[in-house]
């Protein structure tokens, strides 16, 4: 009974530890805040469709792609931009990783994992995967 009152204690410790403290819960909601602001921008102007489960008939090479947060644009051309918002780990604000999907088919799929490489040492920092793709266009 005794080692369970002394270590009650240090179990409240090591608890309080792990939880985040006002100022990163108050950045993290600032950072989040500035990330939908900026897709926002990046966004105006154009009218979003209905979500579509993969990505495909575009040259995903040559689509232009921006990371902003856990959200992924990809801009075919002025007028037509994919935006996908990643499930799981993704959220990119403070680094630009290289994005590696491996997929069976051509298109790029709802549920397909994406794993995130650090571009100066190279190595694995996480995976997530990608939700629909709802597509943008610029009304005529």
């Amino acid at each position: 009974m005794r080692i369970l009152l002394l270590l009650a204690p240090l179990a409240a410790g090591i608890l309080a530890a792990c939880a985040p403290t006002v100022a990163e819960t108050r950045s993290a909601e600032e950072r989040q805040a500035r990330d939908r602001a900026k897709v926002s921008r990046a966004l105006a102007g154009l009218t979003p469709g209905q979500a579509q489960n993969c990505l495909s008939g575009i040259d995903r090479r040559t689509a232009r792609v921006q990371t902003i947060g856990g959200t992924l644009l990809f801009r075919v051309n002025r007028n037509r931009v994919f935006r996908n918002d990643m499930n799981g780990s993704c959220a990119t604000s403070a680094i630009d990783p290289i994005f590696v999907t491996q997929t069976p088919t051509t298109a790029l799929c709802r549920g397909d994992i994406a794993q995130l490489i650090d571009r100066a040492s190279r190595f694995p920092i996480g995976a997530c995967s990608y939700g629909d793709f709802v597509p943008y266009t610029r009304a005529k």
